[in-house]
């Protein structure tokens, strides 16, 4: 809750009373986040921020791994080895960000991206 709190107080900053009419929110496969438990809470922090939410949705984005062999790899897992060489020395270098990538505000009649 404390994260989709987080996002709509940043929107909310951003957007005054608009009304939302489309926000994208991205995030990473590593993020831990469960994408069904941050809309229904996005939902709520929405209503208890007074912002007014139309469509929104959730794009999950790959996580991205670089392996001590060399190899570069899309991570769903923290705790999955390099599926080349099955080692776990590894740096994860995407995918735990959590990013409202299109927001579109209607503001007098006229919609602002």
């Amino acid at each position: 809750m404390s994260v989709a709190a987080s996002i709509c107080e940043s929107v909310a900053r951003r957007v005054g009373a608009a009304e939302i009419d489309e926000m994208v929110v991205e995030v990473g496969a590593l993020s831990g986040l469960n994408p069904d438990a941050l809309e229904f809470c996005l939902e709520e922090a929405a209503r208890m921020q007074g912002l007014r939410l139309g469509r929104f949705e959730i794009e999950m984005v790959a996580g991205k791994a670089r392996c001590a062999c060399g190899h570069v790899y899309e991570a769903s897992d923290l705790l999955a080895p390099c599926p080349k060489c099955g080692g776990f020395e590894r740096d994860f270098t995407g995918g735990d960000e959590i990013v409202v990538s299109r927001l579109v505000v209607e503001s007098d009649g006229e919609e602002d991206s």
